[in-house]
C-alpha cells in the first residue's frame, strides 16, 4: 500500500461530508461490564487516543452490565455517499413535485437536521500488538486481509500509518461529526478500495471467483464500473489497484438510470 500513498489522499478535503473522509471525532465500543468494570473518565480530550469507559446504566438484574468505551480519535466515514444523501434527495423530489423551486427545495432540505441523521464511522487504529497481532500487519498493509482497510502515512499525524478494523463501526449523528475537525479526504481510487473491502467483509464472503481473476491479472481489483451500455451488452471496467483499467464486454445493465445528482448545502451556508 505504500506505493499508493501519494495517490491515496486528496490535496484538499472534500467540502461536504463524504465516504472516505477522515475526521477527528468520537466512536464507541459496547463492552461487557465484566470486561471493563472500572469507569475511567479522562478530562476533556486534548489529543487523539483517549478513551472513556463509563457504565451505560446501573445494574438492575434485568439488563446486562454494559460499559461504553468512547474514543476520541481520527475516524473514517464508511457510509456510502448515496446513503448520506438518500433522505435529502427524497425530500427535494417531494418538494419539487409539490411546486417548490429546486433551489428553494435544496435549501429547505439542507437545513433539516432530521434528514440522513446517522453516519457510520470507524476509528483509525495504530499498528500495535494490542490492536491486531503483528503477523497480520503485512497482509493488512497489502489490503489482503479480509475485515481491514489500510491507510498509508498521514502527514497530519506525523506520518503515522493506520488501519481500520471494519468490525469497529459506530453510528454518529451527522450534526456532531460535521462539527468536528476534518483531517482530510481519501481519493477516488482509495474510496473504490474501501467499497471493495466493505463488500468483502460484510456482503460477499465467497470471493473465489474474484481471487481467481486477481491471480490471473496479477493485481487486486479495486472496483468495477460500467463504461458503455448498448442494447444487448455492456462494456465494464475492472479498476485495478495500480489505477489501470481492464475493459470487458458483459451483459447490459437493465437497471434504470440513477436520479440526477444534487449538492447539499453545507451547514455553514
Amino acid at each position: 500500500m505504500t506505493r499508493l500513498a501519494g495517490e491515496f489522499y486528496l490535496a484538499e478535503a472534500r467540502p461536504l461530508l463524504s465516504q472516505g473522509d477522515i475526521y477527528l471525532a468520537p466512536s464507541v465500543v459496547i463492552w461487557s461490564g465484566e470486561t471493563h468494570r472500572v469507569a475511567i473518565v479522562p478530562p476533556a480530550p486534548s489529543s487523539p487516543g483517549q478513551v472513556a469507559y463509563v457504565p451505560a446504566w446501573s445494574g438492575d438484574g434485568v439488563a446486562p452490565s454494559v460499559t461504553l468505551g468512547t474514543s476520541w480519535t481520527p475516524v473514517l466515514v464508511v457510509s456510502h455517499d448515496c446513503e448520506l444523501d438518500k433522505e435529502f434527495n427524497e425530500t427535494v423530489d417531494a418538494l419539487v413535485a409539490s411546486g417548490t423551486g429546486e433551489e428553494d427545495a435544496i435549501e429547505a432540505a439542507s437545513a433539516d437536521p432530521s434528514l440522513d441523521r446517522y453516519v457510520l464511522v470507524s476509528p483509525l487504529l495504530p499498528y500495535d500488538d494490542r490492536v491486531v497481532r503483528r503477523e497480520r500487519w503485512d497482509a493488512i498493509r497489502a489490503a489482503q486481509k479480509i475485515g481491514y482497510f489500510p491507510l498509508p502515512p498521514i502527514a497530519e499525524y506525523e506520518d503515522a500509518e493506520f488501519l481500520v478494523h471494519l468490525s469497529r463501526i459506530s453510528t454518529v449523528e451527522r450534526t456532531l461529526i460535521e462539527s468536528c475537525p476534518k483531517v482530510g479526504s481519501t481519493s477516488e481510487q482509495a474510496r473504490a478500495l474501501l467499497r471493495f473491502k466493505l463488500a468483502e467483509a460484510h456482503s460477499s464472503r465467497n470471493l473465489t471467483l474474484v481471487s481467481r481473476l486477481e491471480s490471473a491479472i496479477g493485481q487486486a481489483i479495486a472496483d468495477v464500473r460500467t463504461v458503455k451500455v448498448k442494447r444487448g451488452d455492456a462494456t465494464v471496467a475492472l479498476v485495478l489497484e495500480s489505477g489501470d483499467e481492464l475493459h470487458l464486454t458483459a451483459r447490459a445493465d437493465r437497471d434504470p438510470p440513477p436520479p440526477p445528482e444534487r449538492t447539499r448545502k453545507s451547514s455553514g451556508t
